[in-house]
């Protein structure tokens, strides 16, 4: 019999199934699955910076940046209720037009004007 202990040493060394799930076929999770599953961010300020998560960016950095991820990421997008729809409307046309298919636009509750 061989001792389990020596073969999973041997198998983590040479980098090939080094975890239970890897060894006996069963994978729980993977890169692209945890991927998928990040929101990713969004933010327009009001004086109409673009914030890809936390980073500060131009329209034309968003597209690249996003381009990549897949298109079943969700994406959310949180802008300032001042800021000029012009900039909105560019930010969700890079989203639509890479083919993002779970959008959310996240808003925050406005006082009362009279």
């Amino acid at each position: 019999m061989i001792n389990q202990r020596k073969t999973d040493a041997a198998l983590n060394v040479q980098g090939v199934r080094n975890t239970p799930e890897q060894r006996y076929g069963v994978i729980t999770s993977s890169a692209e699955h945890k991927e998928i599953l990040k929101n990713q961010t969004i933010s327009i300020h009001k004086d109409g910076t673009i914030y890809f998560n936390a980073a500060p960016m131009t329209r034309d950095q968003l597209s690249e940046n996003v381009m990549g991820l897949n298109r079943e990421t969700p994406m959310v997008i949180r802008a300032d209720r001042d800021i000029r729809l012009q900039v909105f409307v560019d930010v969700l046309d890079i989203i639509n037009n890479l083919g993002f298919r779970k959008v959310a636009i996240q808003t925050e509750k406005g006082g009362e004007e009279n």
